[in-house]
């Protein structure tokens, strides 16, 4: 989450909590091996301007966890 908010395209495994907040347009969920880690790098290395894409697709999907709109849920619920 720290990296979305930041704007950087995310290389993850895919595992829960991951594949919840990653899709093919903020990243790369890849299986937890070396040689996909590495193959994922590589690519987003040569590929700027779709590291740049990934990067502001994530800026802008994370907004949507914001604490004050998070807490804001948390209320509603709460308080219903």
């Amino acid at each position: 989450m720290e990296a979305m908010a930041c704007g950087l395209p995310c290389i993850v495994s895919n595992v829960r909590g991951n594949n919840d907040l990653i899709d093919a347009k903020g990243g790369m969920l890849i299986n937890n091996t070396v040689n996909d880690f590495v193959e994922s790098i590589t690519y987003l290395y040569h590929c700027k301007n779709e590291q740049e894409e990934m990067g502001n697709h994530n800026k802008q999907l994370i907004k949507k966890y914001d604490n004050v709109i998070v807490f804001n849920e948390l209320d509603k619920y709460y308080l219903s």
